[in-house]
C-alpha cells in the first residue's frame, strides 16, 4: 500500500490580505480573470458560487487548524471533492464525519494520527479482516526520529525534504531546520533517510537504530542541473552552448551600489565596468568583449523578460540572478540592440514555503573623498604669483587678507544609508514577493545628494494544472540635487571670502578684480535645483500549457517615466561674475515604453533525442512628451513661473515625440542527443523606424554546438576526477542602431534651421518651421557584429573546481558615425549619420572557482580575467580621416585622443617627451642642427629652431619623429592607449562558526591614463589656482633643475615669459601614466548570531556586518584615482581632467534580519 503522511501546512490569513492589496495596486483586471478561470475549473456537476475544495486540501486545512496529522492512501482520496458550505462544526471529529461520510470514507485515530480509509461496508473483504493499525499504518508507534539539518555554516535549513528511502514516508524541516518523522514500518528502523534541498547536494544517512539524526548539507557546487535564464526561457547549465556569465543574489544583495552595471564590476569575465566618477548619481560604463563601435555599443537590459531600465533606480535586494549573454549564440535571440551583449535580470518571486518569510536589511555609513588635492593658501598664492611674474602690489597685504580653503569649503564627508524590507510567501497555487526600499547618498561635495524610494510586487497564480498567470510591478521615485560646478575648484582664489553680509545681491564673497571666476560655494547654493523621476515599470503574463510539451506564453509590459526638473537661479554678485536677474526653469517630460511578446514553445523527447523549439513575436513602442517653461525677474525663491515680475520673459517649448518603433519575429531550436551532443540555432528578424524602406529590416541568425565529453566512456573510465567537460562553439550575427535619431534617411521638418521669430512688433511671438538643414542619408543601415566563440567548461572533483575558457572574435561592420559635411555641400555646421567602417575585437576569457570545507571552516575562491585586442580596420565614410576627441582642459592646444584606421580606438596622440633639457647648451646644439638641416633641404633658415625660440634648460624635450631636425605637427604620434591588456577580478569567501568574510578585488593591467590634471596642479592656467607642486618645477622661485618642467623664465628685460616651450599646453607623453591598478572593491566582515539567541527575540536569522568599499588601491598613477572613464567611453576615453568628481571610500555597518 502506498502510504503518504501529510505534514502540517500553515495557511496564514495575512497572505490573503496582502494578495488583495497587491491586486488592488496593479492587477485588478488580472484578479478578475483569475477568479473566472478558477470558477470554470469546478468538478463536474458543481455550480459557480459553491465553496468547492479537493478532499486533500480540506484535510490539509484541518491538519493546520487542529495540529494533527493524517495517514492516507492516495488512491482512497483521489478525485474526491467536498462542499465547504456543509462543514460548520468546530469539532474535528464531527467535521471529519461530515466530510467523509458522503464520500463513503471513514477515519480511525491511532495514537497521534487519523487514518483515512474506506468505510467498512465499502472496503474490500481482505481489508475488513485486518485491524486498521495493520492495514494502513503498520507499526506507526514503533519509532519517531528527529533531528536538525544545517548548512556548512551551521545555519538551519528550512524546507529540506526528509524521506525514508524506498517509501513515500517523509516530512520537511521547519524554519529552524528541525524535523520529526515517524517510521511506520518496523523494518525501517535500520533504513536510510534521504535529505534533499535546492542548491545543496543531497545526502543519505543510515538510521542505525538512532532516535536522533542530525545532518549537514554541503552546497551543490555549481551543479550541472542548475537552471540558467536565457532569452525568452530557461535552460540547464549542462545544456548551454553559448557564453553566459551568471551572478547570483547572494553575491550582490548587500553591496553599496545602485546599478546592475556596478554590481557586475569584477564579477564576470569579459565584462569591463568603469564608474564615470564618485558622484552619487554617476553611471557606470559597461563594455562586454571590447568596445563594439565608434558610437558606442551598450548592452540591452531585460528585466523579468521585458526591456526595462536597470540604472541607479534599481534595488539590488530584489535581484534573484543576473545573466550576461556574451556571444552571438546566447544573444542573437534579441537580434537588434544585442550587439553590445545582453544583461538579463531576474527578480525574486515567492518560494515554495510553509510560512511567510520577512527580511529586513539596512546599512549606514560615511563616504570620504579619496586623494583630494590641496590648493595654495593665501601666503603661498602670493609667493607663487610673484614668482610667476605677476605684480601683486595692488592686491593688499596677504597677512590681512582672507585665507579661504576652497577644498575644505566645498568638500566634506557624505552620509549613506539604505533600508530594505521584503516579504515572500506562497500557498498551494500562488506565491508572492513584496519589497520596499529607501536609499540615500549625500555627496562629498556640498549641496549634492541622491535618494530613491522603491516598491516592488511580484506574484504568480496557478489557475489550474495548465494555466498560470502572474505580474511584476516596480514603482520608484528618484530625486537628485545635482552639481553646478566642476569636480575640483581649481578656478578659485584664496583671498576671497565665502560670504559677505555687505553684498546686497546674494550675500556671497566678492573677489577682487584680478580674479574673473565664480565663488565656488555661492555657485552651488545660488542654484536651487531638484531633478525628480517618478516611474512605474511592470508586466503581466499568462502561461498556458496547451498539451504536454506545448506551451504558449504572452507577456505585456509597460514602463512609464515622468521627469520633473526644477531650477531656480538666484541673482548673485561674485565680482566680475555677476547676474542681477533671477531665473526659473521648469521641465516636465513623460516617457512611455510598451512591449508585447507572444512565445510558443514545444519540447519532445524520443529515446535519446531531445527536441525543443520556440517561436515568438514582439512589438516595442516608445514615446515622449516634453514641456519646458522659463521666466526671469523673481523677487523670491519659488517654483511658480507666475510669480515673475516680467511676464514678457516667459518662454515655453515642447511637444509629442515618437521615439522608437521596433517589430520582431524570432525563433530557436535546441537539440540534444543522449545529453551528450548539443545543438542550438537562433534567428531574429527586426524592423526599425531608424532606417529607410530599403534597410528597415535586419535578420540576425546564430548557431552553436556542444559536446559533453564527460559523458563519454573514455572519460568516465579513465578520468574519474572529471565531473564536467564540455566543448562549445558558436557563430552568429547581431545588430545595432547605434542610438541614431529617427528620420536620418529623409529630410525632416523641425524648429532647428527654420525661421525663428521672437518678439514681433505687436507683442506676439511665433516660431516658424522649415526643412531642417540636414543632409539625409537614404542608405543608412544596421550596424552588424559577426561573432565567433569557442569555449571549454571544466569541472573537477565533483565540481569543487570549475574552469571556463572562451576565445572570441567579434567583427563589426557598417559602423555608424555622425560625419561632418563640408561647407561646400551647402549644409553648414551640419552632420550626417553614415556607415563608415569596420572594427575588430579579439580576446580570451578565463573564469575559475574552488569551494571547500575543512572542519568548521568553509572557503571559496573565484577568479576571472579577460584579454582583449581592439582595432579599427576601416573608416571608409571619412576617407579614412582620423576622428579626434578627448577634452583635456582649458587653454590646452588640442584634443588628446585620435581614432584612426589600423589602430585601436581612442589612442592618445601627441608629442613624445624624452625628458628635460639639462642645459641651454644642449638646446643651442639642437637649434644649430635644425638650421643646418633646413639649409641642406633648401629651406629658409631664418627663425628656425629645434622646438621654440625661447626653449631652454628645464623644458620638455620632444622627439623628432620624422628626423627633419625640428619639432612640428608632423612629429605628433600615438603616445598611449586607454585600453588595458587585462581586466580581472577575484573574490574570497570565508566562514567559521558564524563569522564570515567576503572580499572582492578588481583591477586592470596595462593601458594608460592621460593625466590632464597635471596642467592644473603645477601651473597657473589663466586665473585658476594651483597646488604647492608648482614650487617643485624647474627654476621656479629660486629652484634649480628638477624633475618637473619649468613654467617660465625671466628674460633679459626683466619680463617673465610664461611657458615659452608650451610644456603645459601641448599634448605630450609627459602626461601619460600607467593605468594599472588593483582595488579592494568591497570587504564585508559579518557575524551570524546563534539561533538559540536570535530565536528568543523571534528572529529566524540575524546577521550584523561591517563593510568597506574602495578601501585599498594599489597603483603607480599620480592622479586622484586610476579608474578613469574620461569624456566618454568611446572616442575620448581615459582622459583624467579637472571636471571629474572625486572618488570615495565607504565605511559602513549593516544588519540583515529574517523573521
Amino acid at each position: 500500500m502506498n502510504n503518504n503522511l501529510l505534514s502540517s501546512k500553515k495557511h496564514i490569513p495575512v497572505w490573503s490580505r496582502l494578495l488583495v492589496l497587491l491586486m488592488l495596486i496593479g492587477c485588478l483586471p488580472l484578479s478578475a480573470t483569475s477568479q473566472d478561470l478558477a470558477s470554470a475549473n469546478l468538478p463536474p456537476g458543481k455550480k459557480n458560487g459553491q465553496k468547492i475544495k479537493s478532499l486533500r486540501d480540506a484535510l490539509d486545512n484541518l491538519s493546520t487548524k487542529y495540529g494533527v496529522q493524517f495517514a492516507i492512501n492516495d488512491k482512497v482520496i483521489e478525485n474526491k471533492f467536498i462542499d465547504l458550505e456543509k462543514v460548520k462544526s468546530n469539532n474535528l471529529e464531527e467535521a471529519l464525519s461530515t466530510i467523509l461520510k458522503p464520500l463513503k470514507l471513514d477515519f480511525k485515530k491511532v495514537e497521534n494520527y487519523y487514518v483515512i480509509q474506506e468505510a467498512e461496508e465499502n472496503a474490500p473483504e481482505k481489508e475488513k479482516k485486518k485491524p486498521v493499525s495493520d492495514s494502513v499504518i503498520s507499526n506507526f508507534q514503533a519509532i519517531t526520529i528527529s533531528g536538525r539539518v544545517v548548512d556548512d555554516k551551521g545555519e538551519g535549513l528550512p524546507g529540506v525534504t526528509v524521506l525514508l528511502k524506498g517509501t513515500t514516508t517523509g516530512t520537511t524541516t521547519d524554519m529552524n531546520g528541525t524535523y520529526s518523522l515517524s517510521i511506520p514500518d518496523e523494518n525501517a528502523r535500520n533504513g536510510i533517510l534521504t535529505f534533499s534541498y535546492v542548491g545543496f547536494a543531497s545526502s543519505e544517512v543510515a538510521i542505525n537504530n538512532r532516535a536522533s539524526v542530525d545532518v549537514t548539507l554541503s552546497p551543490d557546487l555549481q551543479t550541472l542541473s542548475e537552471v540558467v535564464v536565457v532569452g525568452y526561457g530557461t535552460q540547464k547549465r549542462s545544456d548551454l552552448t553559448g557564453a553566459v556569465a551568471s551572478v547570483k543574489a547572494e553575491e550582490v544583495r548587500n553591496l553599496p551600489v545602485r546599478s546592475v552595471n556596478e554590481a557586475l564590476q569584477g564579477r564576470a569575465a569579459g565584462v569591463q565596468v568603469t564608474r564615470s566618477s564618485g558622484q552619487p548619481v554617476a553611471q557606470s560604463d559597461i563594455v562586454i568583449r571590447g568596445i563594439g563601435s565608434i558610437g558606442g555599443m551598450s548592452p540591452l537590459y531585460i528585466v523579468d523578460g521585458i526591456r526595462m531600465s536597470a540604472g541607479n533606480n534599481f534595488n539590488l535586494q530584489d535581484v534573484e540572478s543576473i545573466e550576461v549573454l556574451k556571444d552571438a549564440s546566447a544573444a542573437a535571440i534579441y537580434g537588434a540592440q544585442a550587439a553590445g551583449g545582453v544583461v538579463l535580470v531576474t527578480t525574486k518571486r515567492g518560494a515554495n514555503q510553509e510560512k511567510i518569510n520577512i527580511n529586513f536589511s539596512a546599512y549606514t555609513g560615511i563616504r570620504k573623498p579619496v586623494n583630494l588635492v590641496k590648493l595654495l593658501n593665501t601666503q603661498q598664492y602670493f609667493q607663487a604669483k610673484q614668482a610667476f611674474g605677476v605684480n601683486t602690489s595692488g592686491w593688499g597685504d596677504p597677512n590681512q587678507l582672507p585665507n579661504t580653503d576652497w577644498i575644505d569649503e566645498t568638500f566634506d564627508s557624505g552620509k549613506e544609508q539604505s533600508y530594505s524590507l521584503s516579504m515572500a510567501g506562497s500557498s498551494g497555487k500562488s506565491n508572492f514577493y513584496l519589497s520596499a526600499n529607501y536609499q540615500r547618498e549625500d555627496g562629498i561635495r556640498i549641496d549634492n545628494w541622491f535618494e530613491r524610494y522603491g516598491v516592488r510586487a511580484n506574484a504568480d497564480y496557478q489557475i489550474n494544472k495548465k494555466f498560470k498567470i502572474g505580474e511584476t510591478l516596480y514603482a520608484w521615485r528618484r530625486g537628485e540635487n545635482p552639481l553646478q560646478g566642476s569636480g575640483i575648484p581649481y578656478r578659485s582664489v584664496p583671498t576671497s571670502l565665502v560670504r559677505d553680509p555687505n553684498n546686497p545681491i546674494g550675500g556671497w564673497g566678492i573677489a577682487d578684480s584680478y580674479f574673473a571666476g565664480p565663488n565656488p560655494v555661492g555657485n552651488e547654493y545660488k542654484n536651487h535645483q531638484l531633478n525628480e523621476t517618478y516611474a512605474l515599470e511592470g508586466n503581466v503574463y499568462a502561461d498556458w500549457e496547451i498539451m504536454k510539451g506545448l506551451n504558449f506564453r504572452s507577456t505585456f509590459g509597460a514602463s512609464l517615466y515622468n521627469d520633473k526638473n526644477y531650477n531656480f537661479q538666484e541673482a548673485y554678485d561674485f565680482g566680475i561674475v555677476k547676474n542681477t536677474v533671477a531665473y526659473l526653469g521648469r521641465d516636465n517630460n513623460t516617457q512611455r515604453n510598451l512591449t508585447a511578446n507572444f512565445v510558443l514553445t514545444y519540447g519532445k523527447t524520443i529515446g535519446n533525442h531531445d527536441f525543443k523549439a520556440m517561436a515568438g513575436y514582439e512589438a516595442f513602442k516608445q514615446d515622449l512628451s516634453s514641456l519646458h517653461g522659463e521666466a526671469q525677474n523673481f523677487q523670491v525663491i519659488t517654483k511658480t513661473l507666475d510669480l515673475t515680475t516680467d511676464p514678457s520673459t516667459y518662454k515655453a517649448s515642447g511637444g509629442e515625440y515618437p521615439q522608437t518603433r521596433l517589430l520582431s519575429q524570432f525563433g530557436r531550436i535546441n537539440y540534444s542527443y543522449a545529453g551528450r551532443y548539443l545543438f542550438t540555432a537562433n534567428i531574429r528578424r527586426d524592423g526599425s523606424d531608424r532606417f529607410g524602406p530599403a534597410n528597415k529590416w535586419g535578420v540576425f541568425p546564430s548557431f552553436s554546438v556542444g559536446w559533453r565529453m564527460n559523458e563519454e566512456a573514455f572519460i568516465q573510465d579513465n578520468l574519474t576526477f572529471v565531473s564536467n567537460l564540455k566543448l562549445r562553439g558558436s557563430y552568429g550575427k547581431l545588430g545595432s542602431t547605434s542610438n541614431i535619431p529617427q528620420f536620418t534617411y529623409q529630410a525632416s521638418y523641425g524648429g532647428a534651421g527654420g525661421t525663428n521669430i521672437l518678439g514681433l512688433p505687436d507683442g506676439s511671438r511665433a516660431k516658424g518651421y522649415a526643412l531642417t538643414a540636414q543632409l539625409p542619408n537614404e542608405a543608412i543601415k544596421w550596424e552588424e557584429v559577426l561573432q565567433t566563440d569557442i569555449g571549454l567548461d571544466i569541472g573537477l572533483f565533483k565540481n569543487q573546481v570549475n574552469v571556463t575558457l572562451d576565445w572570441y572574435n567579434r567583427q563589426t561592420k557598417d559602423m555608424i558615425y555622425q560625419v561632418p559635411t563640408p561647407p561646400s555641400a551647402g549644409f553648414n555646421a551640419s552632420n550626417v549619420f553614415t556607415n563608415i567602417g569596420q572594427m575588430s575585437n579579439k580576446g580570451f576569457e578565463i573564469a575559475a572557482d574552488y569551494r571547500g570545507k575543512t572542519g568548521g571552516f568553509t572557503y571559496s575562491l573565484g577568479i576571472n580575467g579577460a584579454f582583449n585586442t581592439n582595432q579599427v580596420k576601416k573608416l571608409g565614410g571619412t576617407n579614412n580621416n582620423p576622428i579626434n576627441d578627448g577634452f583635456a582642459g582649458d587653454y590646452v592646444e588640442s584634443t588628446v585622443s585620435r581614432t584612426e584606421a589600423g589602430r585601436p580606438m581612442s589612442q592618445f596622440y601627441g608629442y613624445v617627451a624624452e625628458g628635460l633639457f639639462q642645459t641651454n647648451a644642449e638646446v643651442a646644439t639642437l637649434n644649430q642642427q635644425a638650421v643646418e638641416k633646413a639649409a641642406a633641404a633648401g629651406q629658409p633658415t631664418t627663425g628656425v629652431f629645434f622646438q621654440q625660440e625661447a626653449t631652454g634648460a628645464g623644458d620638455l624635450r620632444f622627439k623628432d619623429i620624422n628626423g627633419d631636425g625640428r619639432i612640428t605637427e608632423s612629429d605628433k604620434t600615438f603616445i598611449g592607449t586607454p585600453w588595458p591588456k587585462i581586466t580581472y577580478g577575484f573574490n574570497i569567501n570565508l566562514g567559521y562558526k558564524g563569522f564570515d568574510l567576503t572580499a572582492l578585488f578588481q583591477g586592470v593591467q596595462g593601458g594608460d591614463i592621460y593625466n590632464a590634471n597635471l596642467y592644473y596642479t603645477q601651473f597657473f592656467v589663466g586665473d585658476y589656482n594651483t597646488t604647492p607642486n608648482i614650487f617643485g618645477t624647474s627654476f621656479f622661485n629660486g629652484n634649480g633643475l628638477t624633475d618637473k618642467p619649468r613654467v617660465g623664465y625671466t628674460d633679459a628685460s626683466g619680463n617673465y615669459v610664461r611657458d615659452p616651450n608650451r610644456n603645459y599646453t601641448r599634448i605630450s607623453s609627459y602626461y601619460v601614466e600607467k593605468a594599472s591598478y588593483l582595488k579592494l572593491r568591497n570587504l564585508q566582515i559579518g557575524y551570524t548570531i546563534p539561533k538559540e539567541i536570535s530565536q528568543r527575540v523571534k528572529l529566524a536569522n540575524a546577521r550584523i556586518y561591517l563593510q568597506g568599499q574602495n578601501l585599498i588601491t594599489i597603483t603607480k598613477y599620480r592622479g586622484m584615482d586610476p579608474e578613469v572613464l574620461g569624456n566618454n567611453g568611446t572616442t575620448g576615453r581615459g582622459v583624467d581632467n579637472f571636471n571629474l568628481y572625486p572618488r570615495t571610500v565607504l565605511y559602513a555597518v549593516g544588519v540583515d534580519l529574517s523573521f
